[in-house]
């Protein structure tokens, strides 16, 4: 279950960035929060590499792929295919994690009130956003144009991650990159990406399946 908390962290951060409305002047920022703020559902593939300490051309890198949604509140679906099948489920009450290898279901109830908590990053509480990052530009031309790349990077330097970068092809979300605090850098690549779109209730329904262990945390 190590690798869990690693993507987790991932998974909440790509929620909090997709679904949150950015509060803080400046151009930069104004212009993500406008490619963001109508962002009501998404569904895409995923490819996730995470590179760990050292590890960039060492052969140590870690790939999974699989299949993702999300949706406004508080829910997301996380099915990770390959190399083995993992699902991360977000209720809007509850997080859930099946690891089916292990037979073994994690349960973590989502509390908004802790903001040093996973779940506060579900939360997107616009006010506490605009003291967690300084955002801007990166290899992209002027404001305005259909692609755009952008840089977060903590104000606080006791945060989990260094910098986020944000990759926009044609106003879509097609790619992300987390710096951890330990030097460990996950790169999201997103294809057949598509928004806004009707979502059924059941994607964000986790039914505990029989014979499987649930650890509550």
């Amino acid at each position: 279950m190590k690798n869990n908390f690693l993507i987790l962290k991932t998974i909440l951060f790509t929620y909090l960035l997709l679904f949150s409305l950015l509060g803080q002047a400046g151009t930069a920022t104004q212009e993500l929060e406008t490619r963001l703020q109508n962002l009501n559902s998404m569904q895409a593939d995923f490819v996730q590499v995470l590179h760990t300490r050292g590890g960039k051309g060492k052969g140590v890198d870690q790939f999974s792929s699989g299949k993702m949604a999300l949706q406004r509140p508080g829910k997301f679906r996380w099915q990770i295919e390959k190399p083995q099948q993992q699902l991360i489920v977000a209720d809007g009450q509850n997080i859930w994690i099946y690891d089916i290898d292990l037979q073994q279901v994690t349960k973590n109830k989502i509390d908004y009130q802790q903001t040093d908590s996973p779940a506060f990053l579900l939360s997107g509480s616009s006010a506490i956003l605009e003291k967690m990052f300084s955002i801007k530009k990166i290899n992209s031309a002027t404001v305005g144009q259909d692609n755009a790349n952008f840089e977060l990077r903590p104000h606080s330097p006791n945060a989990m991650y260094n910098s986020i970068k944000l990759f926009f092809n044609a106003r879509q979300l097609t790619k992300m990159q987390i710096e951890d605090n330990l030097g460990q850098e996950s790169t999201l690549t997103f294809t057949n990406v598509r928004v806004n779109s009707n979502l059924p209730a059941k994607l964000f329904q986790f039914i505990l399946p029989q014979g499987v262990d649930l650890i509550k945390e």
